[in-house]
């Protein structure tokens, strides 16, 4: 899951786990029922583990993007790397990675790139969904103006408009 039951940091839900504790609990009540034995989350961007209800978790958010935290048990760069098979204990490493260099032109560029690809993917959304509208409002539009005339519009353009001339 992407954003976690509780953010292990504070004892608040800020915006970093789910808002609204009493679906948390029915999240964390739902594993329980089922056996879930491991939930990986993400969204904070550090390393933290522990267990919900019975079972273990590890918010995992430390593999590219730049970290905000500066304790060096939680903040550090890197992936994991999780073995499953039908046993119920998950096998996994942290496998930590080489700081990144973040230099002023590199968090320039990435804020530029991330503005300028959403602003360029909203506009194509927002093209692409008027053009279906479009196309769909065109075709309701012939078919209530064909039932409105008690034609059939598929013989709104009889054959001989498009006979070639002899």
């Amino acid at each position: 899951m992407h954003v976690p039951l509780f953010d292990s940091r504070t004892e608040e839900q800020l915006g970093y786990s789910l808002r609204n504790v009493e679906e948390a609990k029915k999240l964390m009540n739902f594993f329980d029922r089922y056996n879930v034995t491991m939930v990986f989350a993400s969204h904070i961007h550090g390393f933290f583990q522990g267990v919900w209800g019975n079972a273990s978790f590890i918010i995992t958010g430390g593999a590219g993007v730049e970290l905000v935290g500066i304790d060096p048990r939680h903040y550090f760069y890197h992936y994991v790397r999780v073995a499953v098979n039908p046993r119920r204990v998950i096998p996994y490493d942290v496998v930590k990675l080489d700081r990144l260099d973040f230099n002023v032109v590199d968090r320039i560029f990435w804020a530029m790139w991330i503005h300028l690809y959403a602003f360029l993917r909203n506009i194509f959304l927002r093209h692409r969904d008027n053009h279906s509208r479009r196309l769909f409002d065109n075709r309701l539009l012939v078919r209530e103006q064909s039932e409105a005339a008690q034609v059939d519009h598929r013989f709104l353009f009889p054959p001989q408009v498009f006979a070639a001339p002899v």
